[in-house]
Formats: C-alpha cells, structure tokens, sequence
C-alpha cells in the first residue's frame, strides 16, 4: 500500500526543486542511504491511518479500531505505539467527520497513485496523496496530507499539496468548464506539531489563484531535467539528501561562518536591529543546514567502520512502551487484578503499571524500548573511558597484596 517508490520528479520533493534545480541530479547521485527511523515511524502512521480509513469506506468490512494496531510490528520493523496511533487517530478523525458532513465517503480516494501529466508531459511527474474527494456542490477539492515529524510543515503555499492538486485537475478534467469557480480545501495534519494554527491546518482558496504556481513547477521540472542545472542554497537544502556534497551548500555554510563571526562594536539602530537580525538567522539556517549535512556524511562513514576524530555513534532508544496487542496486555492485567486501563489514553504506561503493583517482570515480558537508531555525537574520549573503566589489568595487584 505504502512503498519506497517515487517519482523522477516526485511532488515531495518539488519544494527542494523549486528553489534548487540543480538538486534532481545532485540526489540521484548522493541518495538517502536507508530509511530513517522517524520515516519509518511515519511510514507506520500513514499505514494506520490507510487502513482505518479503507475499513470506513469499504461498506462489506467492519471498521477497524486504532487500538487494534498498538504493538503490531510494521513491516518495516516498527513497533507502532501510542502515539503512533493516536497521531494517524487525530488525522483520520479530521478525514472523516469532513467525509460525513458531505456524505461522500465513497468518494475519497485513499492512497492513490496519479499521474500529473499537467507538469511533466513524459510521465516523470505521479504522486500518492493520502486521501482526497470532489463535492460537487460546493465544487470544492478536499486534500490532506499526514505528517508524523516534529518540524513544522506549512499548508499555506505547500508545494507538495499543490503538485497533488495539479493530478486532481486531470483526473477532473471531464468537468473542466467549471474549473475557475472551482476550490480548494488542503489540510496537513500534523499530530506531533503543537505551534500556532493547531495540529490539524487548512488553506483554502479558487483553483485560478495557483496558476503561477503551477507554471513555477512545470518550469522549475523541466530545468531541473537539463544536465547543466544550477545548485541553490537556501532554506530547502535541509530537505535534500546531497546537502553534505553541495558545493553551494558548502559555500553558503562558509560565508554564514564568517557572518555569525563578525563583531559588532556599536549600537544599532531599529531598522539595523531587524536587517542584521534577518542576517544572522539566515546565516544560522546556512549553518544548521551545513552541520545536518555532514552529520549524515559521518554517520555514514562511522557504520562503514571508518574513524572520525571527536565523534562516535551512540544507539538511542524510545522509551519504555507496550509491545503486546492492547487486549492482552488488558487481559493479564485482569489476571493479576491491577488495572491497566486509563481515561484519556488506552493504556496507562508500563511504569505506571509497576507503581500500581504489577511485577516488573511481567511488565518487561509485555512491554519494551525500541531502537532510534544510531546517532553521532561529540566523543572526547569519555565514551571509551566510561567503557573500559571497570576492567583492570592483569597485572595490577590490590594494594597491600602479596603473591609471594
């Protein structure tokens, strides 16, 4: 249902796109080594979430409950969790109280693959939105996209949105007489996102306001096809998997260093407060971008068995969570007379569980932390101390002893 595939000029990358043409060939050629585990966990959510929604829209199946999914491993090896549930809950909950206020459950379309033939003519364009619908008595195009990371995505002006809006306008093509009073309702729901607007935001406009954005997709593809295309640094290049083998990445790292270096022996003036305050952000968003870049470089090179000086990989772990069907670990609970259930959550917590009583043990046969993954971090030596610190040598003796 959800795979690895991706288009040549797939919609989640036309922000990257947009901003650096040069950034198609530069990541067909440093690509993303492996899923990391946050995609992982996102992949997991989006398949949550799919498989509520196909069961709510499937009138011959019984609708499947989130909690069904608590301790399922993915197969991507992903145990899904609480808040793994509870994210694609809050996402499919928005889907269909808006699904329901139009009767048109068996219109959405859930995960889906389109062509958008209006921004690439050779096919290189095609995308999966998570799940859309047309009402056609309010000629309005209703589109969510689920994201599962803490970053914050914008709705307003999302490119990716508004590349799945492009396919949508294909699709509908038969109805094009009504396009330009046609509108548009994009949602992001984003569960893990608690800043200003909500977790769950929404753009709306007419269709006819996004013809230049359009026409600035369909030109940013066809330049980004063209072997000479140029590199960008900008705000996007967070986003892009060769960030760590740019050279306009590197360079913008570089003038930035040189930036956030500069003394400033005066006082500055209102307006100098905001421009220099504008230029160091810039510079610490050229910085940030550099860092993250050479940080995956390092990781890759660390698990490749090659030495960096001052830098190790530590293994992370999640905490503590359920990893059993929710009604088994319900039901030993029950056995063991301690009540595991909670008002506002399924569950309450495995370390709440041992507070009410249930042995650790048992707890730790049904629960556990799963891996994060390695990451890099500074290494002055510690690491290696704290890890051989207990061991003493052979031929150190305790003082006082004699083995005369």
């Amino acid at each position: 249902m959800i795979g690895p595939e991706h288009a040549e000029l797939s919609p989640s990358g036309a922000k990257v796109l947009v901003q650096c043409k040069g950034s198609l060939a530069m990541q067909a050629r440093y690509p993303e080594s492996e899923r990391s585990i946050p995609s992982k966990e996102g992949d997991a959510t989006h398949e949550v979430g799919a498989r509520i929604l196909y069961s709510y829209a499937d009138p011959a199946q019984r609708p499947l409950s989130a909690d069904s999914f608590l301790g399922v491993q993915h197969e991507n090896g992903t145990y899904i969790d609480q808040h793994m549930v509870d994210g694609a809950l809050e996402y499919v909950m928005d889907v269909l109280t808006t699904v329901q206020k139009f009767g048109a459950m068996s219109k959405l379309q859930i995960e889906q693959r389109m062509p958008i033939p209006r921004l690439n003519e050779a096919g290189k364009c095609w995308g999966t939105p998570d799940c859309w619908f047309y009402d056609a008595t309010t000629k309005t195009v209703y589109m969510w996209d689920l994201k599962y990371g803490f970053r914050k995505v914008e709705v307003f002006e999302c490119w990716q949105l508004i590349c799945y809006l492009s396919g949508v306008m294909s699709l509908l093509q038969p109805i094009a007489a009504i396009e330009p009073d046609l509108k548009f309702d994009l949602r992001i729901s984003q569960p893990r996102n608690y800043g200003p607007g909500g977790t769950v935001r929404s753009w709306t406009g007419h269709v006819s306001q996004l013809r230049p954005h359009f026409n600035t997709l369909r030109s940013s593809f066809d330049e980004a096809l063209k072997p000479d295309a140029p590199l960008t640094s900008g705000p996007a290049c967070k986003d892009c998997t060769a960030r760590h083998a740019c050279p306009a990445a590197q360079q913008a790292g570089y003038n930035a260093i040189d930036v956030s270096t500069e003394q400033r022996v005066y006082v500055l003036d209102d307006n100098q407060l905001g421009v220099e305050m504008d230029e160091l952000d810039r510079a610490a968003e050229a910085i940030d971008m550099r860092r993250t870049g050479l940080k995956l470089q390092a990781e890759q090179r660390l698990r490749a068995g090659s030495r960096i000086q001052g830098r190790s990989m530590v293994e992370k772990f999640s905490r503590q969570n359920w990893q059993r069907p929710r009604a088994e670990v319900l039901s030993m609970g029950d056995m063991l007379g301690v009540d595991l259930r909670k008002e506002d959550t399924p569950l309450i917590t495995p370390k709440q569980a041992i507070t009410k009583g249930l042995s650790p043990a048992m707890v730790e046969a049904y629960s556990g932390s799963t891996s994060k993954g390695f990451e890099v971090t500074k290494d002055d030596g510690v690491i290696a101390r704290r890890k051989f610190s207990s061991i003493i040598p052979i031929d150190t003796q305790p003082e006082g002893s004699n083995n005369e």
